[in-house]
């Protein structure tokens, strides 16, 4: 099951929350300890003091995230947070690249 992926997330707010889970789990919290089991194909066969004594990854970490979201791995979830935003997406431009502001912004005036 995927979570929803914030719309204001970013590059760093995903690295901090890799960090974050990689430290819950070294600190053996359980839902940290599931998250990773869940996604990571090496933990998902072990259990108890083997599964705790692996020596995670912030690589493993970021891709059980990235898992999370609903991606295959951590760069396809990178492409999609430094990607450009909707917004910029729906803004029209005129044929320079500037924006348009017009009341009919796929015409151009002449």
């Amino acid at each position: 099951m995927s979570i929803s992926l914030p719309t204001w997330a970013n590059a760093e707010f995903l690295r901090k929350q890799s960090k974050e889970l990689r430290q819950a789990f070294a600190d053996g919290e359980d839902d940290a300890v599931a998250r990773i089991r869940q996604y990571l194909p090496r933990a998902g066969k072990l259990k108890g003091e083997s599964l705790l004594a692996i020596d995670l990854s912030l690589q493993e970490t970021q891709h059980a995230l990235a898992c999370e979201y609903g991606f295959g791995k951590w760069e396809e979830l990178m492409a999609v947070v430094d990607g450009p935003r909707f917004d910029d997406l729906m803004r029209p431009t005129d044929r320079s690249g500037h924006q348009g502001h017009g009341r009919n912004p796929g015409r151009h005036e002449t």
